[in-house]
């Protein structure tokens, strides 16, 4: 993909392109950023669903998490003082909600790969840049010395690629009367944990839920336990409960796509009894 920035051509960038070409990383690194949301929000433990209710010291711990879940996910070595190695080059690797990336001393005229993320907007980026001396501001009260990125350094950004797919943050994107709905009884008060697994399975009917978004809902650390126990009052209402796991072929058969691992969704069979309640258990 052809470079929306003022950088010039660094054979270093062909390189790390060429990893990425032919390749299923970019689509990795989208998970492995999606993993690193959902655990700094921590949804099981707080009922947060959004960046926007974390406080701003457990914002700035993102960058991090988001790190350590690309390194593993794409096993890539830990290599000091920058953060890796790709095809023998070292990286360093910097992400940010809002654009504001902060470069340690270390990184001045070596690679860093940008990354970015719009959890409302459900995309992310990747790209590379050779930081200059001229692209960073000050580091004045900084007590590690990085400095940002000044706005000629963005522009100098050679972008990989843009607004690539996220995996979709489920409660947040949900409209907000149907979260209402599963999160509260009619009459303002909490549902429990349970009430709120049947419910969502109720309201959203063909919809694949993330083991994330379960525990969230569930308040406790068994959302396969939750998902099973909706089976039995649902089924009388003619929806079934279907996971990754156990139930591709039940799944295929009624139309849908594969789910992918760890994700949930329920199957409305109108009032044909025909699947047994313990079946995918």
């Amino acid at each position: 993909m052809p470079a929306d920035s003022l950088a010039c051509d660094d054979p270093d960038f062909a390189r790390i392109r060429a990893w990425f070409d032919n390749s299923d990383r970019l689509e990795r690194i989208g998970e492995s950023i999606r993993l690193a949301l959902d655990w700094v929000i921590d949804g099981p433990r707080t009922g947060r669903y959004s960046i926007d209710q974390l406080q701003t010291s457990e914002k700035i711990y993102i960058g991090n998490r988001v790190e350590h879940e690309i390194l593993h996910e794409l096993d890539l070595p830990k290599v000091p003082p920058l953060d890796t190695m790709i095809d023998g080059i070292a990286v360093d690797l910097k992400f940010s909600i809002d654009r504001s990336w902060m470069i340690p001393p270390e990184a001045i005229g070596e690679v860093c790969l940008i990354l970015s993320a719009n959890d409302l907007g459900s995309v992310f980026n990747v790209g590379l840049l050779r930081v200059q001396q001229k692209w960073l501001g000050r580091a004045e009260g900084n007590r590690d010395k990085k400095m940002g990125i000044t706005a000629a350094g963005r522009k100098a950004i050679d972008w990989i690629r843009r607004d690539h797919p996220l995996p979709r943050n489920f409660l947040l994107h949900l409209d907000p009367g149907v979260r209402t709905s599963i999160l509260t009884m009619p009459d303002g008060r909490p549902r429990s944990g349970q009430q709120r697994i049947n419910q969502v399975f109720r309201l959203m009917v063909g919809y694949p839920i993330s083991t994330n978004a379960i525990d969230t809902l569930a308040v406790q650390r068994d959302p396969s336990k939750r998902c099973r126990d909706a089976r039995i009052p649902l089924r009388k209402e003619g929806i079934i409960v279907c996971s990754a796991k156990y139930d591709y072929a039940k799944v295929k058969k009624y139309g849908y796509p594969p789910l992918k691992r760890d994700h949930w969704m329920s199957i409305r069979i109108g009032d044909r009894v025909t699947d047994s309640p313990q079946s995918g258990e």
